[in-house]
């Protein structure tokens, strides 16, 4: 994995615009994969210095393929909280939902599934939102999670696209 890495990233680290570039390599040419990617990319850069090392690479690898449920969801927590600020706002998660769809190639600007997002969106933060203060912390993210498996699956913690 490592020699893999340094081929593609001779330096030991992988800026954005790369990753971006290998990560579209394995969806269908024409899905849209470089927002949903930011994202991820954002995620993995944990100290957002703009690039991404071999070790924070496989730390992340790890967290999702071997990591408990609680490591996952802080995770798919930090993946949607888009601007850093310890919260879910309905608009990043608008954000993150509707890459998710154009990663499946189901999004074009005033189609349908706009409006289904946003439904989605309302529906997530009237389970999760628990003090109704229009933003979701981890500790409501964790807590709404572990007594919903519906919330978990749609959320998508066991098939985050990584």
């Amino acid at each position: 994995m490592y020699r893999s890495f340094k081929s593609q990233c001779p330096t030991g680290f992988i800026r954005e615009d790369t990753f971006k570039e290998i990560y579209s390599q394995f969806f269908p040419f024409g899905v849209s994969t470089s927002q949903y990617a930011h994202y991820v990319f954002n995620s993995i850069d944990r100290d957002s210095n703009g690039s991404v090392s071999f070790e924070e690479f496989v730390l992340n690898l790890s967290i999702l393929s071997r990591g408990t449920l609680d490591e996952k969801l802080e995770w798919t927590f930090q993946l949607y909280d888009v601007n850093g600020d310890g919260y879910i706002s309905k608009d990043e998660m608008t954000e993150v939902m509707t890459s998710v769809y154009e990663l499946m190639g189901k999004v074009s600007e005033g189609c349908k599934e706009e409006n289904q997002i946003k439904a989605k969106v309302e529906n997530m933060f009237k389970k999760m939102d628990l003090n109704a203060d229009d933003k979701i912390s981890l500790e409501e993210f964790l807590s709404s999670c572990h007594k919903d498996d519906g919330l978990m699956r749609s959320i998508g913690v066991f098939q985050t696209v990584f």
